[in-house]
């Protein structure tokens, strides 16, 4: 079972607008390629392995709509005894040990025309009002309610709740503390004229019908090259010699190579990677007798040393979203054609946190090698495409 102890976004500068900056759901595990784009510090802990990552990553302008994305990762185990242990629901052995890996790479975003965000902002702004009667956009913007994003996930229930909590919380501010700013003043004196918001859960439906009608998000294409290396411990004994207990770090390495393409309801990414790496035996009690005592000393190691294994993996993963928002898939595959091996990893998500974002859910993981099966915990990460 794994459970992401921790995550903390940071923000590095961009000339790509912060409202409309992409961003995706970043797996806790860190087994996506080709889609980071945001720094992060997390931690998990779990059966099979306890790590910590970091990861600095961005987007930068190359004259629109090309930009660029660069992301490296950083990850270490916390307990050097589970460092050869590999993740249930990959094929790939460089999430063993200690690893680093570095992408970079090319996307294209054919940003919408200014009349297309005019009208796409006019439906937003009739609909606003429609949903919480008497309220504008301005308003709502105003009592900070999450109204960067005119799109149809903005008339959830769930959302909309959100919204109207952060209007009721700025009419109580107004009402004690009115601003001196003149503009804010005329919103707040407008805020506290009004009735309280409610609700028309009614007109939910239609104004998502009617906003999907003028959706002017452009799909974003990234294509992404990556190279990852790793070291591990290995404890082993030769057979000739099982007295003497070995130890010894092994390095691997491996390149990728991703595209992908970010809908407004939907990601779909497809890669090949080619990795070269160090697999040990399974570990088993090695026990010496000690001297003519009659008594053993033992110790845990497996026999041989470890393996060069080799491996040219295809993978693919796709991202979206289901009962209004309030559901997460995240579905992986990956196969590796020089082993004839695969696995399968599913995450759900589940669990929202109080902005109505999927932060929470259990992941299932399925191994062909030795036809493993797992399940794990995951928290602290919202699910996204693009917010």
């Amino acid at each position: 079972m794994v459970l992401a102890l921790s995550s903390t976004t940071l923000s590095f500068g961009t000339d790509v607008p912060n409202d409309d900056r992409p961003t995706t759901y970043d797996d806790p595990t860190g087994k996506s390629n080709g889609t980071a784009f945001a720094s992060r510090v997390s931690a998990e802990a779990g059966d099979a392995d306890a790590k910590a990552t970091g990861r600095l990553a961005g987007v930068f302008g190359c004259g629109s709509p090309n930009y660029g994305r660069y992301g490296v990762s950083v990850s270490a185990p916390f307990d050097p005894k589970k460092a050869e242990k590999v993740d249930v629901g990959t094929v790939s052995g460089l999430t063993a040990g200690s690893s680093v890996s570095a992408e970079l790479g090319w996307m294209q975003w054919q940003r919408p025309e200014p009349k297309d965000v005019h009208d796409m902002d006019a439906a937003c702004e009739q609909e606003i009002s429609r949903a919480i009667e008497g309220y504008t956009l301005d308003m709502v913007s105003f009592a900070g309610g999450p109204t960067a994003n005119c799109e149809p996930g903005l008339f959830d229930r769930s959302a909309l709740e959100v919204v109207i909590k952060a209007i009721k919380e700025k009419r109580e501010s107004c009402a004690k503390n009115a601003p001196t700013n003149p503009e804010e003043k005329k919103l707040c004196k407008t805020l506290t004229d009004l009735p309280p918001p409610q609700l028309n859960s009614d007109a939910l439906e239609e104004s998502k019908t009617r906003l999907r009608a003028v959706q002017v998000f452009k799909p974003i294409r990234t294509v992404s090259i990556g190279a990852s290396a790793n070291t591990q411990e290995f404890v082993y004994v030769v057979a000739t010699a099982p007295q003497n207990k070995i130890k010894e770090n092994k390095t691997g390495h491996g390149f990728s190579l991703a595209y992908t393409e970010i809908d407004v309801s939907m990601l779909w990414s497809v890669g090949v990677s080619t990795e070269t790496t160090r697999k040990g035996g399974d570990k088993m009690q090695v026990c010496n007798p000690i001297d003519s005592t009659g008594a053993t000393s033992c110790f845990e190691a497996a026999i041989g040393a470890p393996a060069t294994k080799d491996a040219n993996l295809a993978f693919g993963e796709i991202r979206t979203l289901f009962q209004d928002g309030h559901l997460g898939l995240t579905p992986r595959a990956e196969y590796d054609f020089k082993n004839s091996e695969w696995a399968m990893r599913l995450p759900v998500y589940f669990v929202s946190n109080v902005k109505g974002q999927l932060v929470a859910g259990v992941a299932l993981g399925y191994t062909s090698e030795k036809h493993t099966v797992a399940a794990s915990l995951f928290i602290g990460k919202a699910f996204s495409f693009i917010k």
